[in-house]
């Protein structure tokens, strides 16, 4: 997958989140339904979990804006998944 493909894909998913969220706000004035208070508190820790098809147009926004930071590999948690193979 090439820098294009990328953002392609960021692009695609952008799309897709801009229609979401049109449907839902039509949702909202028509049913009247207003999200609980606090909502969104979540988004004020560190740790928010992401899939990398999430994580893509937030990336492309923070590095058009020049925002983007470097970090070693090593400074990062990674969840691995260990597999177990032939065991019950």
């Amino acid at each position: 997958m090439n820098i294009n493909d990328i953002l392609s894909l960021s692009y695609e998913i952008s799309r897709i989140y801009r229609s979401i969220d049109r449907k839902t706000n039509r949702l909202q004035q028509v049913a009247a339904l207003r999200c609980p208070d606090g909502c969104g508190a979540c988004c004020e820790t560190q740790q928010i979990e992401a899939t990398v098809l999430e994580a893509i147009p937030i990336a492309e926004a923070i590095f058009e804006q020049g925002e983007e930071i470097s970090v070693p590999l090593s400074s990062l948690r990674f969840r691995e998944q260990k597999k177990q193979v032939g065991r019950a």
